[in-house]
């Protein structure tokens, strides 16, 4: 049985997530750019469990995260626009596809926002790292990044788990 094809409309905390997202985005490349000719020609590329800077690479690679950010955000957007496609947790029916449909999406725009406001505190703190101006990403960065997408994660499958409508088993 095919899935009903149902157009999922964004509501107002959508449109926040939404915003977030792309302003995380937008943040690293406006700071790359203003931030490039100040760095010097080795910066930190990878940080280790602790935060600490543990890879280098030349500076021309300050556009790697704005880059890997802007795709990831390009196809979590796309992908938002397909929920029949996803795997769910119970069998889609008529009665509860808008339910799911609109937690799946919610789920992946705030993950959305999650991962692009934090791919743009990593990058600030690897152009401060760059200048002199820190020593790295501190040794929370690595807790409250696991808690922040994994609880999310977490968030909406119990969620969708919640609700399944008539035959959603």
């Amino acid at each position: 049985m095919a899935r009903p094809i149902i157009k999922i409309e964004q509501e107002p905390v959508d449109r926040i997530l939404e915003f977030v997202a792309l302003a995380g985005v937008l943040v690293m490349l406006i700071y790359s750019a203003a931030s490039y000719s100040a760095l010097p020609e080795r910066i930190p590329m990878h940080f280790n469990a602790a935060g600490e800077p543990d890879g280098f690479g030349g500076k021309k690679m300050i556009w790697l995260l704005p880059a890997i950010g802007l795709v990831s955000y390009l196809g979590m957007t796309l992908m938002n626009r397909y929920p029949h496609t996803f795997n769910y947790l119970v069998k889609i029916t008529e009665e509860n596809a808008r339910y799911h449909y609109r937690t799946a999406t919610r789920m992946i725009n705030t993950l959305k926002a999650v991962i692009m406001a934090l791919f743009a505190y990593i990058h600030y703190m690897t152009i401060q790292v760059a200048l002199g101006k820190m020593t790295g990403l501190g040794p929370w960065f690595l807790p409250v990044f696991l808690v922040a997408v994994l609880g999310t994660v977490g968030y909406f499958l119990w969620k969708s788990s919640q609700k399944t409508g008539k035959n959603g088993r």
